[in-house]
């Protein structure tokens, strides 16, 4: 789960940072890191597979979202959708 970081008091001097965010990935980025086409990413998107943050149009997704599609498709040697 991303964190939001407090980095100092109300004191600081203007232009110094608040708060630090966890980059977000384009769907080329999620696409590379997994191996998949950027097509087979925006299907996963449109059939709510994978978590997104909608910024005006542009389209991003968090590191934990990625996680948890690739935790989500995990198969262990047992399980053999009902055949054996």
């Amino acid at each position: 789960m991303s964190k939001l970081l407090r980095t100092g008091s109300s004191s600081q001097s203007p232009g110094t940072p608040v708060a630090q965010l966890e980059p977000l990935l384009t769907v080329d980025e999620v696409a590379d890191h997994l191996r998949l086409s950027s097509r087979t990413i925006r299907r996963l998107i449109a059939a709510k597979k994978l978590a997104v943050v909608r910024i005006g149009r542009a389209v991003r997704v968090r590191a934990e979202a990625v996680e948890a599609l690739v935790s989500g498709q995990e198969v262990t040697g047992e399980d053999n959708n009902g055949q054996g």
